[in-house]
């Protein structure tokens, strides 16, 4: 039988001003809970990204998303047993 596993986050908002103290903090809990989920679900073929990744939309944002957060998460999914899931990112914007 074939199966087809996903992540879903959402809502990130990286760089939301008063939020550089808060990631450190929560990073080893958020870790410890995708192993947890990890066991039980895993792996997974797709993470499924709703919502906003940066507060602002800039491009120093993205930059930064992709360094402290999107690559050491895809490196902990390895470690973990998810090997290059595919990522579908569905960005919310206002008007």
């Amino acid at each position: 039988m074939n199966s087809f596993n996903w992540l879903h986050i959402t809502d990130l908002h990286f760089g939301l001003r008063g939020q550089a103290p808060l990631w450190p903090n929560v990073r080893e809990v958020f870790w410890n809970d995708l192993e947890k989920l990890h066991e039980k679900t895993g792996p997974w073929d797709a993470v499924l990204f709703t919502g906003d990744l940066v507060q602002s939309g800039s491009e120093a944002e993205f930059t930064e998303l992709e360094d402290k957060v999107l690559g050491p998460l895809w490196a902990h999914f390895a470690k973990l047993g998810t090997k290059d899931p595919a990522l579908l990112t569905v960005p919310v914007t206002t008007i």
